[in-house]
């Protein structure tokens, strides 16, 4: 048994609808997937900022380096809006979109509070250009995904015949509270209850083909709010009929327990948070040590940021 499978969606919206969006690719990849067919197992979207060259470099030289998409039949496309400083940047993106044609990006400004744009978007782009893969994954771009045993994982599950249906699977918040002042300050005019409803941590989550259709449908007749993780997988869930199933047994959030988790031998963690860059890679080096793996050959150091390539790249 696989997990549910879906139909694309139309390349239209339908018209009127209350909640549209309305945004445009500047880049695109929507025949990544294609020449996969049914045979992709996974597609991974990768919430990205602008800037974030190097991150979306760490994250191509660890767990999603070309050598274990093939072998695992995963896909990676990381998911941006428009930079807001200037066209250096831009250019930069276009330069390194060329490269490694893995970036999708619509014309909202990437910004904070246009987080829900950037989900909403992402969900669309699955659903119309990736329908077929039989497991869907969100990340951000600084977690560490355990591409193995999350494979082994869902194999498993398939193979003994427990594939959800119209599900999203994810470290599940409960009553968490409303946040008044600081960064995430959610003021009353936006958000009136103390508690968010239930949601799942924006970190990584699994979503069932067909919940991301659903999903998506949904975000056409909710009214936009600007707590991505919240509208995403709270919001959008109640409306659409999708449950919410909890594997909080598989995130590594602490520092000090990155290691003991993924590097567990019998009861891995799928997804970590790291701080730095290069615990990314100090921590898939050694999980492939541990798996008698060898490294793949080595990419040149990344530049200091995306704009940096388009100023070599000139010379």
């Amino acid at each position: 048994m696989r997990a549910s499978a879906a139909r694309p969606l139309p390349q239209r919206d339908p018209p009127g609808v209350p909640n549209p969006h309305n945004f445009s690719y500047l880049l695109n990849e929507e025949d990544m997937c294609e020449r996969d067919g049914d045979d992709l197992f996974m597609i991974v979207y990768v919430h990205t900022a602008p800037s974030h060259y190097r991150r979306r470099m760490a994250i191509r030289e660890t767990w999603a380096h070309e050598r274990w998409l093939r072998r695992l039949r995963f896909r990676v496309v990381f998911f941006l809006g428009v930079p807001s400083d200037d066209a250096t940047t831009q250019s930069a993106l276009a330069f390194e979109s060329g490269a490694y044609r893995d970036l999708v990006q619509e014309d909202f400004r990437d910004t904070y509070r246009n987080l829900t744009y950037k989900g909403v978007g992402a969900l669309r782009w699955v659903a119309r250009h990736c329908s077929r893969a039989r497991w869907v994954l969100k990340t951000d771009d600084d977690i560490v995904v355990n591409v193995f045993a999350l494979h082994a994982h869902l194999t498993s599950v398939a193979r003994h015949g427990h594939a959800p249906v119209r599900a999203i699977l994810c470290h599940v918040w409960g009553r968490m509270p409303v946040l008044r002042t600081g960064k995430w300050e959610v003021a009353e005019r936006d958000y009136a209850g103390k508690y968010f409803p239930q949601y799942c941590s924006g970190s990584a989550f699994l979503i069932t083909p067909d919940a991301v259709v659903a999903l998506y449908n949904a975000s056409l007749y909710t009214p936009f709010f600007w707590v991505d993780d919240v509208y995403v997988t709270g919001y959008l869930p109640s409306r659409a009929d999708v449950r919410r199933v909890s594997i909080a047994s598989t995130y590594v959030f602490k520092q000090e327990q990155l290691e003991r988790g993924v590097l567990n031998a019998t009861h891995p963690a799928l997804f970590a948070h790291v701080r730095r860059l290069a615990d990314m890679y100090t921590l898939w080096s050694k999980l492939l040590t541990m798996r008698g793996e060898t490294l793949p050959p080595s990419s040149p150091a990344p530049p200091d940021s995306a704009a940096a390539v388009v100023r070599r790249v000139a010379r």
